[in-house]
């Protein structure tokens, strides 16, 4: 096994690793704090559309110091999302709802990262249970 690291500090599996973390990153973070502002939004509460974080451009939602927790830990933090419980109809349930959107995004992107997986790994069994020459035909 080739163990040569990139000026001895970190090897490419280790590289490969933490900008695997970052591209995640940039799709699971604002996708989290979008979910929290367009549920606030839904029910009532404009105040974090108004602060424009109802987007899903991560530089709207990253907080410097939680985004380089998270590539190098693996557990990180994002600017809140500014919520008004005065604005809710109901505010003790606008505020339950609202605070449930975030990690109910989470467990929906895992979901739908498990189903992508798992017809990806179906493709390929599939192309190795092939006879070789059907390889080259793959490949043209």
């Amino acid at each position: 096994m080739n163990h040569f690291a990139l000026n001895g500090v970190i090897s490419p599996q280790e590289l490969y690793y933490y900008a695997l973390r970052a591209v995640a990153m940039l799709i699971v973070i604002p996708f989290h704090e979008s979910a929290h502002a367009l549920i606030s939004w839904k029910l009532g509460d404009s105040t974090a559309k108004d602060m424009g974080r109802l987007s899903m451009n991560p530089l709207r939602h990253f907080d410097p110091l939680g985004a380089l927790c998270m590539i190098a830990a693996g557990v990180g933090w994002a600017k809140p999302v500014g919520i008004n419980p005065t604005r809710f109809k109901n505010p003790k349930r606008g505020m339950a709802v609202s605070a449930a959107a975030g990690p109910l995004s989470n467990f929906l992107l895992a979901y739908a990262a498990m189903l992508l997986f798992y017809d990806w790994r179906l493709a390929l069994l599939s192309l190795l249970r092939r006879p070789s020459w059907c390889w080259i035909s793959f490949m043209f």
